[in-house]
């Protein structure tokens, strides 16, 4: 019986929330004056089982909101509420409950901006599988080298941090330096592959709080799977069908380029005037009057569970620099236009003009580019 009672008593004391991950560890935003605010805190907040954890918050300010259930932070702060907040979070379940202090900073300065080409840094790290996404293999080391000159604080110095997305550490493997914003590290050998590790950089204007971050993920993978290039920008001349193929070509395999056998299956986002065939991964449509661009995605997948995300930007290009305007006619009067090539952008273009019903009364010379008719 004594050993059926303690048995149950560690039981219950192992069940009681823990805390693991301080709030104020974890990086959260600073709040801005006229701005609404908004964190979530880490789920690996709390320990052993946050899921069936239950949260409230206390001595908070009137102006800040807490929806419990996303362990989301929320609002709207006035000027009133300038400077430092303390509040308290407690977690708790039947077992028992912990508090957690927090503290919070509202500024009534201008958060700091980023200017920062994410997709520009990670070309010239390695493959990518995706606009701000790394392709790394494990017991290969990699380096990504952001720029401190990319962020502006309005005058004020800024401090750098780097947390993974959830507001959790880096992993030991993934070292960050603060000065240089250089990160490094040798990706280990994984129980399953590949896995993603979202990687948030944050510029601080207040030490210990996020301005502003970017956002950028790390995959590591035994394989290689990826568009090389990841992004490909098509010049279509207006009025012109769109047929692009050959994209198969640009996957990078295990075994060099041009291995499609390697797919299992891919699909597009596209619009309805455009087909995308999911074998070669052409995508062929003409494109309705008036558009100037459009943006495709490619997502491919190997046998292995690799994805590889391929962008193709399609412009479409006027035929003309600018437009003709309104026309004055007067009834019974003879009515003449010279259309000047200048509006042309290729001047030597071959150029017809749809007259409609007026073309019982009105006549295009298309070697001198002349309107002339008399009005009915």
């Amino acid at each position: 019986m004594a050993l059926l009672v303690l048995s149950a008593l560690l039981s219950f004391a192992v069940a009681a929330p823990q805390l693991a991950l301080p709030f104020n560890s974890q990086v959260p935003p600073v709040a801005r004056v006229g701005n609404s605010f908004s964190f979530t805190f880490s789920p690996t907040t709390f320990k052993p089982n946050s899921s069936k954890f239950q949260y409230s918050i206390s001595g908070g300010p009137a102006w800040l909101q807490f929806d419990a259930p996303y362990r989301t932070l929320w609002g709207t702060p006035g000027a009133a509420d300038a400077g430092t907040t303390k509040f308290t979070i407690t977690a708790s379940d039947g077992s028992g409950s912990t508090q957690m202090s927090c503290i919070l900073i509202v500024s009534t300065s201008q958060a700091p901006m980023s200017r920062t080409d994410v997709s520009g840094v990670l070309r010239g790290a390695g493959n990518m599988t995706g606009p701000t996404t790394l392709l790394t293999h494990p017991s290969q080391k990699f380096e990504v080298d952001f720029f401190p000159n990319s962020f502006d604080g309005h005058g004020k110095k800024l401090s750098f941090y780097a947390t993974l997305a959830d507001h959790t550490p880096l992993p030991s493997w993934l070292s960050f330096n603060s000065q240089t914003l250089h990160f490094s590290g040798v990706p280990p050998k994984l129980s399953s592959s590949p896995q993603d590790f979202n990687v948030l950089l944050i510029a601080s204007d207040v030490a210990g709080f996020a301005g502003v971050s970017e956002q950028y993920t790390i995959t590591v993978s035994t394989h290689t799977w990826a568009f090389d290039p990841q992004d490909q920008t098509f010049d279509i001349p207006s009025g012109s069908s769109v047929n692009i193929g050959n994209l198969q070509s640009l996957l990078l395999s295990d075994h060099g380029k041009s291995q499609g056998s390697v797919m299992e299956q891919a699909d597009a986002n596209v619009p309805s005037w455009l087909n995308f065939d999911s074998q070669s991964l052409a995508i062929t449509g003409t494109p309705p009057a008036g558009l100037k661009q459009q943006d495709v995605n490619i997502t491919a997948y190997d046998h292995y569970g690799d994805v590889a995300n391929l962008t193709l930007h399609l412009r479409f290009d006027s035929l003309f620099n600018g437009e003709i305007g309104p026309l004055d006619v007067q009834i019974g009067k003879k009515f003449q236009y010279t259309i000047s090539r200048s509006v042309l952008v290729n001047p030597d273009s071959t150029v017809s003009v749809e007259l409609g019903q007026a073309s019982s009364w009105l006549h295009f010379d298309s070697q001198n580019l002349e309107l002339e008719g008399t009005v009915p």
